[in-house]
């Protein structure tokens, strides 16, 4: 990749998808359950997207980085 490129500019449908979902679902809790901090956000970010990388290994597919870059 160039080194300016954004690396969603180099990744497929699914990864976006993946990404994005994982992104919203984060925020939402956030505001859900009033985190604050970067420590706390982070953690909840990283436990989010441990349950999506879960949900994608449990349906059988691609994880993000066994996907091919564009």
């Amino acid at each position: 990749m160039p080194p300016n490129a954004h690396h969603l500019d180099h990744v497929g449908h699914e990864e976006l998808a993946a990404n994005y979902f994982k992104a919203t679902q984060a925020a939402a809790r956030l505001a859900r359950e009033g985190i604050t901090g970067q420590k706390a956000a982070n953690e909840a970010h990283r436990q989010v997207g441990e349950t999506v990388r879960g949900a994608i290994r449990g349906i059988g597919g691609t994880m993000p980085e066994d996907e091919p870059a564009l």
